[in-house]
């Protein structure tokens, strides 16, 4: 890992220990108390503001960073809620039920697990 690297990373994590707090109350707001949807939007969060973090000012001051963040988090609710509008599902039928694959015990959550141990570790703190 070259230096721009680490840079982006120690940034980043600044970032995230500065609004914590503040992605974390709008996650739970926009959850309803829902704990389980709060982590994973607050998860999305954490990669948009990772995604788009080159365009966040060098020089902003503390309230320019903190209405970026809640911009961001803003933002990434509004095409969650707007993806969820746009997709039809359909129920399923019988002619699908062939194609359906049972769950295989937690073979999956071991096959994650497994991959997760490739992350840094800051990709694994966000994971």
């Amino acid at each position: 890992m070259d230096n721009s690297d680490r840079e982006q990373y120690d940034r980043y994590d600044c970032l995230i220990a500065r609004h914590g707090a503040l992605i974390e109350r709008l996650c739970m707001r926009r959850a309803w108390g829902d704990t389980n949807r709060c982590a994973e939007l607050r998860q999305e969060c954490y990669i948009s503001l990772w995604r788009y973090l080159p365009t966040l000012r060098e020089g902003a001051n503390a309230f320019q960073e903190k209405a970026w963040v809640a911009w961001h988090c803003r933002s990434v609710f509004s095409h969650l809620a707007y993806r969820r509008r746009t997709h039809q599902f359909l129920p399923l039928d019988d002619s699908m039920a062939d194609t359906i694959a049972e769950p295989d015990d937690g073979h999956l959550l071991d096959t994650i697990d497994t991959l997760a141990t490739l992350l840094t570790p800051h990709e694994r703190r966000a994971f």
